[in-house]
Formats: structure tokens, C-alpha cells, sequence
């Protein structure tokens, strides 16, 4: 959770901020290495990979099939963090806060696919304040 609002709070907050998402960049690829770890380690609470030798001996199918399911969730948070750090880089930069970088244009598909969400969405909130109407009509 560290991690994530340091790094929220870096990019919303702007250039006085540079310390944070270096705290941010620092914290997810600590996090990303643990979690690959944890997927692996086969010690204590953890139920790695290398433990499912021990669990298959004792005949414990259900808790090799909820430590498979943890494991995935490590392997994927693990991904997901570098996918971030990896995504922050390429997005913002080497230097996010730089005044000359230009932030990415948006296609037309994009602005498209938006005007269509937006436009749903009044006709739906248009429909609700109609049939809101209609109740409060009904009860006079």
C-alpha cells in the first residue's frame, strides 16, 4: 500500500515530488522480488513450490490446489509489478516531471470509444430522471 499511494501521490502532485516516486520505484521492485520468493519458498506459512513434495506425502491434495492458487496470485502481483515500473518508464520517462515531454495524444479510436461511453451514460442518467419523474407524478 506504501508503495502504490507514494507513487499516486508523486504523479498527481508533480515536479516537488520526485522523492516519492523514487520511494515508489524503490518499494515495488523489493515487492515484486518478494513475491517472487514467496512463491517459491517452501517454508513456514509459505506454500511454495518447493513444498508441494511434503504436502503430497502427507495426502493433502486441497491445501497443493489453495497453494497452487497462491502461488499464481505471487506470480502475478510479481508480474504486475515489474509491469508497472516497466509501464511508469515508458509512459512518463526517465524524468516524469520533465517540463518539455508532451504527454501522449489520444487516438481518434480512443476519443471515439469515450464519446460513446459518455453519451450512454447521459441516456441512462436521462431514463433514471424520467422514471423519477414519473414515481413522484404517480404519488401526487
Amino acid at each position: 500500500m506504501t508503495a502504490f499511494s507514494n507513487g499516486f501521490y508523486a504523479l498527481c502532485q508533480g515536479p516537488s515530488h520526485q522523492r516519492r516516486l523514487w520511494v515508489y520505484r524503490i518499494f515495488q521492485a523489493i515487492l515484486s522480488i518478494l513475491w517472487f520468493i514467496f512463491s517459491i519458498l517452501g517454508a513456514g506459512p509459505f506454500d511454495g513450490w518447493a513444498k508441494f513434495g511434503a504436502l503430497s506425502e502427507c495426502g493433502l491434495g486441497f491445501s497443493i490446489f489453495l497453494g497452487v492458487i497462491q502461488n499464481l496470485i505471487y506470480m502475478i502481483a510479481s508480474g504486475l509489478g515489474i509491469y508497472c515500473i516497466y509501464a511508469l518508464g515508458k509512459v512518463y520517462g526517465e524524468n516524469p516531471f520533465n517540463e518539455d515531454a508532451k504527454p501522449p495524444q489520444a487516438s481518434q479510436e480512443d476519443d471515439n470509444a469515450l464519446g460513446a461511453i459518455q453519451g450512454f451514460g447521459k441516456k441512462v442518467m436521462g431514463k433514471m430522471k424520467g422514471a423519477q419523474r414519473e414515481r413522484e407524478d404517480d404519488a401526487i
